[in-house]
């Protein structure tokens, strides 16, 4: 008695029987159904889904020719591989069949000028050019990206060390960034404070001026001087609203004049002018406060 295959169920005679026609028939169509059914399964493979090698490359160093049984025109995505058979040194052409010489450039669109003899290069085809696959790394590039760094590094560097500066520490833009990360350490928070004194004036209407300063005050008071034995002094002004005034105490001998972003100056009230004759008068001592 007959038995049927595990997989298909083709039909199997014992030795015991005759040939049977029907039998082998039977098991013919079931083959062809299978592979038609496997056959519809498997995707159509496209000329360009596949890299062609090339095999034999000619022409100049600058000028490659090769040719491929396959390769009937050139489509968008057709990808080849081939060893350069110089080195090249100027812009690169692959020309496959004779179809016509096809630029090879890099993925930025820079024709390629630095094949190597004996190297293997892979390229697709897309729009007019052989692009050329797994380029690895443009040396021209890193270099012009780490000068780039070096030139943004210095303007950086300048910039902070003249920021630093303003806080009234001073730092060369030249330093290293050591030695400016120990300068900034050096900066005091909070108001920033300086004191100077005055010179005695000459003319009762002299103007004194402090200039330099690495802020703009906002409070200015003068202390210490003595006009004929009067003890003058503690007299604050103070900016409010845009405008100066008198906040607080003492006689008004020292008139201030103008406040400038980096100081302030005064003058003398019409008081002092006998004093002044008399040499009555000392130096002045003034605090400015940020």
């Amino acid at each position: 008695m007959s038995t049927d295959t595990a997989n298909y169920g083709f039909k199997k005679d014992n030795e015991d029987e005759f040939y049977n026609v029907n039998v082998v028939n039977a098991n013919l169509d079931k083959i062809d159904t299978e592979m038609k059914r496997i056959e519809d399964t498997i995707p159509t493979i496209s000329p360009t889904d596949s890299v062609k090698w090339l095999g034999v490359v000619a022409g100049t160093a600058n000028a490659l020719t090769a040719t491929h049984a396959v390769i009937t025109n050139y489509s968008d995505g057709l990808g080849v591989s081939f060893a350069a058979n110089a080195n090249s040194s100027a812009a690169t052409t692959l020309n496959i069949n004779s179809l016509s010489a096809i630029p090879i450039k890099n993925s930025n669109g820079i024709a390629v000028s630095n094949l190597k003899a004996n190297g293997v290069y892979t390229v697709r085809y897309r729009a007019g050019a052989f692009i050329l696959q797994g380029e690895g790394v443009d040396l021209k590039e890193i270099i012009t990206f780490a000068n780039d760094a070096e030139r943004n590094s210095d303007t950086i560097r300048t910039n902070v060390a003249n920021a630093v500066n303003t806080k009234g520490v001073t730092i060369s833009p030249n330093a290293t960034w050591v030695d400016i990360v120990s300068k900034i350490e050096q900066i005091k928070t909070g108001k920033q404070v300086a004191t100077g004194v005055l010179s005695t004036p000459t003319r009762w209407n002299d103007i004194k001026e402090v200039r330099g300063l690495k802020f703009q005050p906002s409070i200015i008071l003068y202390e210490n001087w003595y006009m004929s034995g009067w003890a003058c002094g503690g007299f604050m002004f103070r900016k409010n609203t845009g405008a100066w005034g008198t906040l607080a105490g003492g006689n008004s001998f020292v008139v201030l004049k103008e406040v400038f972003v980096d100081g302030f100056n005064v003058t003398f009230a019409e008081v002092v002018k006998d004093q002044i004759a008399f040499g009555g008068l000392t130096n002045i001592t003034w605090i400015a406060i940020e």
